[in-house]
């Protein structure tokens, strides 16, 4: 995944709409943010993960209330306080990246009224330019989970002056599921646990014994007949 751009608009402290460009220098792929204190750099963070994930991107294990508090308030707090209309201010967050040499765009939106009724509830749109075409994707939210899942966002998207909290000890189970998550192995490892379930195991044996051969189902048979002797 290769961020390329952030879009911002009405959200938290960011009023209007605001742009930040991402190097893609392949040597110099680094962009530095700077900005003093309660200027909005956790705000620009939180933008990244509550786009890709919503709200719950904002109340991971690595998020405290004193760095991102009331994370049910999106919208920029003096369009909130003057709105007339609640259902005409809106803040969204537009992410454009590639994954596999991919460019998608990822956008989520929530209305000062959904924000009042439920601010879990928002408007999430994933497309793919493809030929020129910019094309909209079914079921976004799981393939977003597919492209980065949020198991594994506390590490890819950070706060920096807390890069120790990634180092603990008793985080060690974590980063061990975030590598398996990354490496395709946590569900190589659920459908071996599947594999092993009785029901599934049975299944298996009922459908190979019915498109088996004679021999293959008398040996079938002899196998269900030792297990039930032992299992005595």
């Amino acid at each position: 995944m290769i961020l390329e751009s952030l879009i911002l608009e009405n959200f938290r402290p960011f009023r209007g709409r605001q742009e930040i460009v991402f190097s893609d220098y392949l040597e110099n792929n680094i962009t530095i943010i700077h900005g003093e204190n309660g200027f909005g750099k956790t705000a620009i963070l939180m933008a990244l993960l509550w786009a890709l994930y919503g709200r719950d991107g904002l109340v991971g294990t690595d998020i405290r209330e004193d760095e991102f508090s009331k994370p049910e308030r999106i919208i920029n707090e003096s369009l909130a306080f003057n709105a007339k209309d609640p259902t005409k201010v809106i803040a969204s967050v537009q992410l454009t990246f590639k994954h596999d040499k991919v460019r998608y765009i990822l956008t989520r939106s929530i209305s000062l009224a959904q924000e009042q009724s439920d601010p879990n509830k928002t408007d999430l749109v994933l497309a793919k330019i493809e030929n020129g075409q910019t094309l909209k994707l079914d079921n976004p939210k799981n393939r977003i989970q597919t492209i980065v899942p949020q198991g594994i966002s506390n590490f890819l998207f950070f706060n920096g002056e807390r890069i120790n909290y990634l180092a603990m000890e008793k985080n060690s189970a974590q980063v061990t599921q975030a590598i398996q998550q990354m490496l395709g192995l946590k569900l190589l490892q659920t459908t071996i646990e599947d594999l092993h379930h009785q029901n599934v195991r049975g299944k298996l044996r009922s459908e190979l014994k019915e498109h088996a051969s004679d021999d293959k189902k008398a040996l079938i048979d002899e196998r269900t007949k030792l297990l039930e002797e032992q299992q005595n």
